[in-house]
């Protein structure tokens, strides 16, 4: 191992806590009316409690307001800051009371989260400082949150302009590392003011050596990570993904680091289903976290936190596979990322915060050597999920907030990515999730919106799948019969809880034993893949029972297929939690078993929940089809890109569903399936997996209710708008007409392209501020100062979608171009093509809607 050596700063606060309480802020407000506001950057390991303190200590000397809230990351830092402020002494019992911010005791400390029904109702009063925890993985309910604070901070200011007596607000706002401008920015421009973010300058600075980790380490960690413990000293690694160790997993350590290594978070939580349960299990994971002698840290963690005793600190440069919005493909995929320069740096500062018993500093060992963190981008305001997997969750909350705004009049920070909110808009309009509102420029909630987010905000677990809110919205305002509906609660549950971990389906299984496998109630879609085969095993188990019972067993084999009775028991809570929210009355006892197996359903009952699944699923359909003769693979509706996909570890019966299709559509045996999961693997490789098969015929209903063509109402918008002539859109026809998935009698998307109308070359916007740089999707640069991006904000905004969805089909025809072996550079052949306007004659609202979606004032 080599050793360098970095200069990690020791800050200082005096003088920031001087500006803080002076009459600039805490002391200035207490003695006028008016709204203070103070902002500034802090070494990664300082501790929050100390600012949370002495404004506590000025509130009861009557130099600061008199209340204090401090919204938190995440509930675990929440309890976390409430026992280091009761420990020291800084507050007690009375201050804090209840906890919960609908209280309005003297001190609140809460999360985002629980903090938004209460601040939206503007019912707070004007004397009381606010400080928030403005970390790097902002959630939606960090981001809407955040709004909500600003339109009351903004009304307070309006208060004591005009003159009110009884305003005493103070804004103080903690970020790490770096300055989030597009914080800054919200705050500057909805209170006019001027903010001037402060760095927090260090006294002292300490050196700490690093050593760094060489090619094979990690087969030689583990015996390392013993040596440290038989010294009675503690270890971090940096990952929670800690089998991917190989040393701490063969053979016989195995067992050995099972048994010492807890998990933070823990990956093996229950799903709690109230608040008060789920701040139990944090609080004996935050005990377990003072005891346990090895620490696996999800490098997201949002907080940071002492640990005593820490001999050794393992930090990885990677964050393991978790879902990622991948920004070029507009597409949540699950896949490794590396870590950015603060990340890495976070988990070295565990060191300074974290002395050995004897004084001493951990050890820490690094797989990025320093030459290669400088290299590494510094931070991003694209992390967090309200920016990767609950990206619709977010352009959703944010509309149903705010409906009578356009997006650059709303309270909330400028978009990190305004591509993405785009992007996420237009799928809202697809899905029926938001219409246009009444002022121009506005869009509205309808029923299935506000139930998507009425579920969002109901979730205990931090567990969120926009796709199974949105079924389970469909399933509530459907009038389908109980049966079905019930059916589709069950399939909403197993996903929920993830069919893999119930099932062990991930292969392909013979017919005949399928046949067995799957009751008569739903035998009709034996062939059809990945959710009917859950489906099929989780009626089994409740059928015989095994969904209620507490079976001390870690598994039991039916027909050959490994199934998790503890995961079978929590699908089944989560049936009848659904079931009670829809509104579906329990069976009677006698018939509960059995009643799901008696009567086939017809096919029309079939389709009808395919039909429900598509629509939650349609922006996750794959292609299934030979477009080029040396090439067969499936395809990605919304990108056009190929896909890895392992058929023999899959359940749907291919060929059988390829002859189907064969003979009742003009598509030669293509067909169409939707995937649960997108994976990227070695060489950028994407794979999809736990494909459903789609019935032909619902695909035509897509196009009928949107008035816009199949696969063009799925696909992504452009990133890059550039001022080159748009081409044609006669590729594809041609390309639709290749792979048509309709039935024969089915000749509507021929009648909806008006081969007379011409395309209008869209307005451009030059030098697209969202261009894609960055190699990866979650690679994109800090945010710009406020003043350049509230200029691009107006100008992207001020565009009209047209445009965006015109350069769409064009990305679709050089799609098909390619595939047909054609040069997509052929000038000559580009001229002559005519060219087509999207919006033919008798498109329906909803496809006007989306060609004309707008979301900010003209500039």
């Amino acid at each position: 191992m080599t050793s360098e050596v970095y200069d990690i700063p020791d800050r200082s606060w005096e003088e920031v806590i001087a500006l803080l309480t002076g009459d600039e802020v805490l002391a200035g407000v207490a003695k006028t009316s008016r709204v203070g506001f103070l902002t500034f950057v802090t070494h990664q390991a300082q501790h929050k409690d100390v600012i949370i303190g002495e404004i506590w200590a000025r509130a009861k000397e009557g130099k600061a307001p008199a209340k204090l809230v401090y919204v938190a990351s995440s509930e675990a830092e929440a309890l976390l800051m409430r026992k280091e402020l009761g420990v020291k002494g800084l507050i007690t019992e009375q201050d804090i009371g209840d906890g919960q911010p609908a209280s309005d005791n003297p001190i609140t400390i809460c999360t985002a989260r629980a903090l938004v029904p209460v601040i939206q109702q503007r019912t707070w009063g004007a004397n009381r400082t606010v400080v928030v925890n403005v970390h790097w993985y902002p959630t939606v309910d960090d981001e809407i949150a955040l709004g909500h604070l600003v339109s009351w901070a903004a009304m307070r200011a309006r208060e004591a302009r005009e003159g009110k007596p009884d305003v005493h607000v103070a804004i103080v706002l903690l970020m790490t590392t770096f300055a989030s401008f597009r914080t800054i920015e919200a705050f500057e421009r909805h209170l006019r003011i001027d903010v001037q973010p402060t760095l927090c300058h260090d006294n002292t600075s300490d050196q700490v050596t690093i050593s760094v980790l060489q090619p094979g380490w990690e087969e030689k960690i583990g015996p390392y990570i013993l040596s440290i413990l038989s010294q009675n000293r503690r270890v971090v690694i940096g990952t929670d993904d800690w089998e991917s160790l190989s040393s701490l997993v063969r053979g016989d350590a195995r067992e050995t680091f099972e048994q010492l290594i807890f998990e933070v978070p823990s990956l093996v939580s229950p799903r709690p289903h109230d608040l008060p349960t789920k701040r139990s299990w944090i609080d004996a994971e935050l005990g377990k976290i003072e005891s346990e002698k090895v620490l696996a840290v999800n490098p997201e963690l949002p907080h940071t936190f002492e640990i005593e005793n820490l001999g050794l600190v393992v930090a990885l440069g990677v964050a393991p596979a978790r879902p990622v919005l991948d920004r070029k493909m507009m597409q949540v995929v699950v896949k490794e990322r590396d870590l950015f320069r603060c990340e890495i740096k976070r988990q070295w500062y565990w060191s300074q915060v974290s002395a050995t018993a004897d004084g001493t500093r951990p050890k820490i060992m690094s797989s990025i050597a320093g030459v290669d963190i400088n290299q590494r981008q510094l931070s991003a305001e694209t992390l967090g999920p309200a920016w990767n997997r609950d990206f619709m969750f977010f352009a959703l909350a944010a509309f149903e907030s705010w409906p009578h705004c356009s997006l650059v009049h709303m309270p909330i920070r400028p978009p990190a990515d305004y591509h993405v909110v785009f992007d996420a808009t237009r799928r809202l309009i697809v899905l029926g999730c938001i219409e246009k509102g009444a002022k121009e420029n506005t869009w509205v909630c309808t029923e299935p919106g506000r139930l998507v987010m009425k579920r969002y905000w109901g979730e205990v677990t931090d567990k969120h799948d926009f796709h199974l809110a949105y079924l389970l919205a469909r399933t509530q305002l459907s009038q389908e019969n109980p049966l079905i509906r019930r059916l589709l609660v069950r399939i909403a549950a197993i996903v929920h809880i993830d069919p893999l971990t119930c099932f062990g389906i991930g292969r392909r299984i013979d017919e005949e034993k399928l046949r067995r496998i799957f009751p008569p109630v739903i035998r009709g879609r034996i062939q059809a893949g990945f959710i009917w085969v859950a489906l099929a095993l989780y009626l089994r188990c409740e059928a015989a029972g095994l969904s209620t019972r507490n079976l001390n067993v870690p598994r039991i084999d039916y027909e050959g297929i490994a199934i998790n009775p503890f995961n079978v028991t929590e699908i089944s809570t989560f049936v009848k939690d659904f079931e009670k929210e829809l509104g579906l009355e329990p069976e009677p006892p006698a018939e509960a078993g059995t009643s799901w197996l008696r009567h086939p359903l017809a096919e029309d009952q079939l389709l009808a929940i395919e039909r429900h699944m598509m629509w939650a699923w349609l922006h996750r359909i794959a292609l299934f089809a030979k477009l080029k003769p040396n090439d067969d693979r499936p395809r990605d509706c919304v990108t056009a890109r190929p896909l890895a996909i392992s058929m023999e570890k899959e359940p749907i019966v291919a060929d059988h569903i390829q002859s189907y299709c064969d003979q009742v559509t003009k598509g030669r045996g293509a067909f169409y399936a939707f995937y649960l999961e997108l994976s990227e693997g070695a060489a950028k490789r994407l794979s999809a997996s736990q494909l459903t098969w789609i019935p032909p015929q619902l695909l035509t209903e897509v196009q009928e209710k949107t008035g816009l063509p199949w696969p063009l109402v799925v696909g992504k918008t452009s990133r890059e708008l550039s001022k080159k002539e748009v081409e044609p859109i006669s590729d594809v026809e041609d390309f639709v007409s290749e792979t048509d998935p309709y039935l024969e009698e089915d000749d509507t998307m021929r009648q909806k392209l008006d081969k007379n109308k011409e395309y209008e070359t869209p307005e451009i916007v030059e030098n697209s501020f969202d261009s894609d740089n960055g190699a990866e999707g979650d690679s994109e640069q800090p945010s710009a100062h406020p003043a350049q991006r509230n200029a691009q904000a107006k100008m992207f905004c001020s565009k009209d979608m047209a445009g965006i969805i015109d350069k769409e089909l064009v990305e679709w025809a050089s799609f098909e171009s390619e595939l047909q072996g054609k040069d997509g550079n052929d000038k000559e052949e580009r001229k002559s093509r005519k060219r087509r306007k999207v919006g033919a004659p008798g498109q329906s609202a909803l496809g006007q809607a989306v060609g004309s979606m707008d979301l900010g004032a003209r500039a």
